[in-house]
This record gives C-alpha cells, sequence and structure tokens, in this order.
C-alpha cells in the first residue's frame, strides 16, 4: 500500500546507475529508492501492476560505497516486490 517499504543491508556498490524491479498487483504509483531511511532518493521508479511478474526500470544516482536500500511505494493499490537488480550502464 502507500508509504510502505522494504529495506536490504547492506550492499557493496560500484558505481551501479540502473535499478530494476520486479513488481505485481493491482497498483499504480512509483517505488522511490532511499540509501537512508527519509533521505534523499536515489531513484523513482514509475510502476504499473498487472497479474503477471513485470520489470521497471529507472536509471539512478550511481552509488558507490557500503550502503543500504530502501524501496518505498507511493501510489494506489498494493504490489507484490519479488526481486530487483543493480547494474552499471
Amino acid at each position: 500500500q502507500d508509504g510502505a517499504m522494504a529495506g536490504f543491508k547492506y550492499f557493496l556498490f560500484a558505481g551501479e546507475n540502473r535499478v530494476t524491479v520486479s513488481i505485481r498487483g493491482k497498483c499504480s504509483g512509483r517505488l522511490i529508492v532511499y540509501t537512508e531511511n527519509a533521505g534523499m532518493p536515489a531513484a523513482e521508479i514509475t510502476v504499473s501492476c498487472s497479474e503477471e511478474w513485470k520489470s521497471h526500470t529507472a536509471a539512478m544516482t550511481p552509488l558507490t560505497g557500503k550502503q543500504p536500500l530502501y524501496f518505498v511505494f507511493r501510489g494506489s493499490g498494493s504490489l507484490d516486490f519479488n526481486s530487483f537488480t543493480m547494474e552499471c550502464v
């Protein structure tokens, strides 16, 4: 639901600047990616859900060093969060 957060600790980043999430459900909105709880967003991923798992990708601020990741949903409906990947492009 709106405001739901999933946090993951810790990752060693080396300049990753793109994030992809796999989700499903009945929703529309954004997943906002933070490296600090309520800090400045590293990325905003526009999402629209379906009954099937669907991938959504967005550019993000390049990340370096050891950091946590927080994914916060802002929108309507609800979603299931399956996985995420980070990469340098």
